[in-house]
């Protein structure tokens, strides 16, 4: 079994593959601002309070996993641009 970091898993297809992954035998670790409830109950190891547009947060996670060694990362983490195609910034994504 291999081991798996999904980032923005605390609902819709983060979740989803975390559910998969640890009813599979999976190790996975979720990273996530914050968790739901549902996540919590999952039973995997959450690393909560990660804001991966944040390099302060990703070094504390860097910090935080120590020398785990992952096998398969998902980032699913989304950000939320209020952007339109007439002023598209491509240096900001």
């Amino acid at each position: 079994m291999a081991t798996y970091l999904v980032t923005g898993a605390n609902r819709g297809i983060g979740y989803e593959y975390c559910r998969q992954l640890q009813r599979r035998g999976d190790t996975v670790i979720v990273v996530c601002r914050s968790a739901t409830d549902e996540l919590k109950a999952l039973g995997v190891r959450l690393e909560e309070g990660i804001d991966i547009t944040s390099d302060a947060s990703v070094t504390n996670l860097h910090k935080r996993l120590g020398e785990t060694e992952i096998d398969v990362l998902i980032n699913n983490a989304g950000i939320i641009k209020r952007v339109t195609l007439e002023n598209l910034d491509f240096d900001s994504i």
